[in-house]
């Protein structure tokens, strides 16, 4: 240190200060030797976010694994690697030239450190090679392994493509793997019948009224329309067959395949037409399902009675929007498949789309997978199922009335669809029994009054309920059970007013009920409500998976009263 001379020293001192180097501090010293340490540690820290990013992105993207992760991976390595290697060389040049006596009497380890410190050495550069190409690896496997990703909640559901490689096709087979029913406009005289399967070149539906062993015996056939739908990962064939003409309150069997291949048609079933008086007929509501073991108890509960079709209110298998979550309608499909009557009737089903099937609200109809296709309730009017309208008027006797609506799912609950509400409800002004079934409440039980989602459907709606004097507004979303009380322009009311019943527990049920001014009983309970309309009356019967009617309701001669016979 002697032979340098105080000359020299000064002058080091003197550029090292110019150049803001203020290496007489120790801790100065110190800060720049915990950033060099901080950028080390920053490699591996960008590791871990590029693992983050490739499990994200393997969710979404559609591109295969292999190209995605190859891609990605080097593109962002780049960025980081060099980056890092670039700045932390840039602090080695920068601490290099402090005086050499002050940093070895400060810590000759630290002087060491950062002396010999060298971010691109043969040693380093063979580790972080290796170390690159296992990451690379590990990441192509976790990519193919997570691609596709199936996420649906009540319960939690996941798995990916490479786990439903190993599931059986449910339509692999020459016979159908799902026939179900779905009401149409005039439901005394016509039906939807819609069946998934592979490809046939002849789609047909045979259909009597007299039941038959042999599928040549059939009095009646339909063509059905076709539609592919071409992004499930496994080809799903989906068929559309009106039969029309038919008879009024009369027992129908049918079956469902291709002309041509004799071993493709679906075993028997029957349906029940609509009456066209004033016969009476009893029909089961409710929402929000998923797939728990409530449900199964619940579809149970249905099969014990005489129904002549179900009205659900959206939120059926919780997807979210996600085109992977095939296998939860197939799930839903099936057990929908074993709610059969007491006398052998399949329940024809009135179908409103919930958010839970989009994923939110307020989204184009390409954001909602399989509902549009899988529920239609009047023949195609395009090459695409998706192209009908989310709303629409079914016809029941000569007195009753169901419309189903859109939430603001995918069509504004204001504007065309309150315009054609009002229409429907005026061009039927002479049927006292008039429904409708939609899925956010106009009057929740659970959330907030003035939940946006909730106001908005009732500005929207109420004025026409009103103007019209619906009897019963069957509403979800809520989870759990409500019965309102009379209510007309926003107040409660002793006749002519609007009964709410919900709000959708299906299978799913939660807490936090509020006593609100408009509601008269609400229930943490999971339930059904079977609806018995006759000439005279509507009655509601709310039933629990252990088969109790908890709450009862009948409105008749412009009021109701309910299971403790007081009118309101």
């Amino acid at each position: 240190q002697e032979s340098r001379g105080l000359g020299d020293v000064y002058k080091r001192q003197q550029y090292n200060i110019k150049q803001g180097f203020f290496i007489d501090d120790r801790n100065a010293i110190h800060r720049k030797y915990k950033i060099v340490k901080f950028f080390k540690v920053m490699d591996w820290i960008s590791v871990v976010c590029i693992c983050i990013i490739f499990a994200i992105l393997s969710m979404f993207t559609y591109l295969p694994a292999g190209a995605a992760a190859f891609i990605i991976i080097f593109l962002t390595a780049a960025v980081f690697i060099l980056k890092n290697a670039f700045l932390k060389e840039r602090i080695r040049q920068w601490l290099k030239w402090r005086d050499d006596y002050v940093a070895v009497e400060l810590d000759p380890h630290l002087e060491s450190t950062i002396q010999h410190y060298r971010p691109w050495d043969k040693n380093k550069i063979i580790k972080a090679i290796v170390l690159w190409v296992i990451f690379i690896v590990v990441v192509f496997i976790l990519c193919y392994a997570t691609e596709d990703v199936c996420l649906a909640e009540n319960p939690i559901h996941f798995s990916t493509k490479w786990s439903r490689s190993y599931d059986k096709d449910p339509c692999g087979g020459p016979a159908p793997c799902h026939v179900y029913l779905t009401l149409t406009n005039e439901t005394y005289n016509s039906i939807m019948v819609i069946f998934h399967s592979m490809k046939y070149k002849s789609p047909i539906v045979k259909y009597d009224v007299v039941s038959s062993l042999n599928s040549s015996s059939y009095r009646y056939v339909t063509l059905a329309q076709q539609y592919h739908y071409s992004n499930m990962e496994r080809p799903r064939y989906l068929y559309y067959a009106k039969l029309s003409g038919l008879t009024p309150n009369t027992t129908y069997y049918f079956i469902a395949g291709d002309s041509g291949v004799s071993n493709s048609f679906s075993v028997e079933k029957k349906f029940r037409t609509a009456p066209n008086d004033s016969s009476p007929f009893l029909f089961v509501t409710g929402g929000d399902m998923g797939a728990t073991a409530e449900v199964s108890k619940l579809n149970a509960e249905v099969a014990k009675h005489e129904v002549l079709f179900a009205a659900i209110g959206g939120d059926f298998t919780y997807i979210d929007g996600f085109r992977t979550c095939y296998r939860r309608w197939d799930w839903w499909l099936d057990a929908w498949d074993k709610v059969i009557t007491p006398t052998g009737y399949s329940v024809p089903l009135v179908m409103a789309i919930g958010n839970h099937e989009a994923g939110g609200y307020d989204l184009k109809k390409t954001d909602v997978p399989y509902f549009l296709h899988y529920f239609v309730h009047e023949p195609l009017v395009s090459s695409n199922p998706r192209d009908l309208s989310t709303y629409h008027t079914h016809l029941i006797g000569n007195e009753s009335i169901l419309i189903a609506l859109d939430s603001g799912i995918t069509t504004d609950p204001d504007g065309a669809q309150a315009k054609w509400l009002d229409q429907q409800l005026s061009l039927h002004s002479d049927r006292k029994n008039k429904y409708a079934l939609y899925h956010v409440p106009l009057y929740p039980s659970i959330r907030l009054e003035n939940d946006p989602h909730s106001k908005r459907v009732r500005n929207a709606w109420g004025p026409i309920f009103d103007k019209h004097n619906l009897k019963i507004g069957f509403e979800n979303h809520d989870h759990g059970y409500k019965r309102s009380k009379l209510l007309k322009n926003n107040t409660i009311v002793s006749t002519d007013g609007t009964l709410y019943i919900g709000d959708g527990a299906w299978g799913i049920k939660r807490s936090g009920q509020q006593e609100r001014w408009y509601l008269q009983k609400s229930k943490e309970e999971t339930f059904i409500a079977l609806v018995s309309v006759s000439d005279s009356e509507t009655r509601v019967d709310a039933i629990n998976q252990e088969s109790v009617i908890f709450d009862s309701v009948v409105c008749s001669n412009r009021t109701c009263i309910d299971s403790s016979m007081r009118a309101y």
